[in-house]
């Protein structure tokens, strides 16, 4: 059996040669199958599935497996919610790909109907299957949390509207954005609020004091920006082909005048250097806890969520290699399965 994956990317082995933490295999939860079940349960009586294109779009994401990889000792049930919110966010994604250049006020009109189930939760009036399915989320993650989690799911959901204004504003101009801007709005873009669900899926509602704190930002941006770049190296023959302009390696070759392999290999290189201010941000957070005052037990719930943010990345590399909406050619054949991988 091979300890990495095996997968017919191109950069796959330039990526894991340069950072050797993304190699090796994620441990997975046990019931995570039992998971994908009930998530694909849940879609269907959401209305997601009413359309043969939907329902091979579900089958070919395969949420239940990365959040497996990421909630390794969850209960049952929180396995599932994650799941369910993994797949919700990775749905509305694709809602604006299949619009290709969504105008302003086809973005705007979605953001406010779901802000207005933050605010005040309820389903907004005829609500489509999407925001059904969100007010479902929003309903049982937020019942235990507080105003202040509240508002900040709040502000990164506004974030989240604003990255998709930008990834719209590249497509309709056809224009890169300048290449300084590209780490800011990608960790938005990927659905920053997401981290947020997490928090409340382990139980716990992190504090004003931690979040405020250096070495815990640098600890979410951090895993965000690794996460976030990976994917755009591993997809990047499909962004290539679909001329997707919020790709960074895309945009280091136009800024900075590079070829293509010159380009991804700079993004690696960025990428490793995350991957180490990753690893120092997770060290430092102990002094951070006692510096709080921190009970054990809220150090405790707090190091639940950065073990989370610390796996995001590799759970992610895993899951992009063998989810089947990555894998699929523009013929439709899929390409080359980890060997040593079992089939979703």
């Amino acid at each position: 059996m091979t300890t990495t994956p095996v997968d017919a990317r191109p950069h796959l082995a330039s990526l894991l040669q340069h950072v050797p933490a993304l190699a090796g295999r994620c441990r997975m939860h046990p019931r995570t199958e039992a998971a994908g079940r009930e998530v694909l349960r849940w879609a269907e009586e959401a209305g997601l599935t009413d359309t043969p294109a939907e329902v091979r779009r579900l089958h070919a994401l395969g949420g239940h497996r990365m959040a497996g990889r990421v909630f390794t000792d969850s209960s049952d049930d929180k396995l599932v919610l994650f799941a369910r919110w993994l797949t919700w966010v990775v749905l509305l994604d694709d809602h604006w790909d299949e619009r290709s250049c969504p105008a302003p006020g086809q973005i705007d009109h979605t953001y406010d109907r779901l802000l207005q189930v933050v605010d005040h939760d309820r389903e907004p009036v005829r609500a489509d299957p999407m925001e059904a399915a969100f007010t479902q989320l929003w309903l049982v993650t937020a019942a235990r949390m507080g105003p202040a989690w509240r508002e900040r799911f709040r502000a990164h959901l506004e974030l989240n509207r604003l990255s998709t204004h930008w990834e719209a504003r590249a497509r309709r101009t056809g224009r890169f954005s300048p290449l300084a801007e590209y780490p800011r709005h990608r960790r938005v873009a990927s659905a920053s609020f997401i981290f947020d669900a997490g928090e409340a899926v382990l139980g716990t509602e992190l504090s004003p004091a931690l979040m405020a704190l250096p070495a815990w930002s640098r600890l979410a941006d951090a895993a965000n920006d690794v996460s976030t770049w990976m994917n755009d190296v591993l997809t990047l023959d499909k962004d290539q082909r679909e001329a997707d302009l919020s790709n960074y390696v895309l945009a280091a070759r136009y800024h900075r005048r590079l070829s293509l392999p010159m380009a991804v290999s700079w993004v690696i290189d960025r990428i490793a250097d995350r991957e180490r201010d990753l690893t120092q941000a997770a060290r430092a957070l102990p002094a951070a806890y006692r510096d709080l005052g921190l009970s054990h037990g809220a150090a405790r719930a707090a190091s639940k969520v950065a073990c989370a943010y610390l796996a995001l990345p590799h759970a992610n590399l895993e899951w992009i290699c063998e989810a089947p909406r990555y894998r699929l050619s523009p013929s439709g054949a899929s390409g080359a399965w980890p060997r040593d991988w079992p089939r979703p």
